[in-house]
């Protein structure tokens, strides 16, 4: 019995840190155009946006799950398409 509450201590101790790697770091308001996912959980669909900081996500969902985990500021907008240096694509271009 002596040798059961460390085990379950030491096993206590490693899985929280499971249960932790998909919980966003606080309490973060997702723009209204993120509604509609739920993140962490993306489609593999290739539509790519391009967020105001000049990075290309692979969809909409994406950008999102960034935000979401606190990568990406919440008051980041996009255009679809890639980010591009080409004036005549969409996207903001380069940084």
């Amino acid at each position: 019995m002596r040798h059961f509450i460390p085990i379950v201590c030491i096993t206590a101790l490693l899985l929280s840190g499971v249960c932790d790697a998909e919980s966003p770091p606080g309490p973060i308001t997702l723009p209204p155009f993120c509604s509609k996912f739920t993140p962490p959980t993306c489609s593999r669909l290739f539509a790519p946006v391009c967020a105001t900081t000049g990075d290309t996500y692979s969809n909409l969902c994406v950008m999102c799950t960034a935000m979401w985990r606190g990568d990406l500021s919440p008051l980041t907008s996009y255009v679809e398409g890639r980010c591009s240096d080409d004036p005549n694509l969409p996207g903001p271009g380069p940084r």
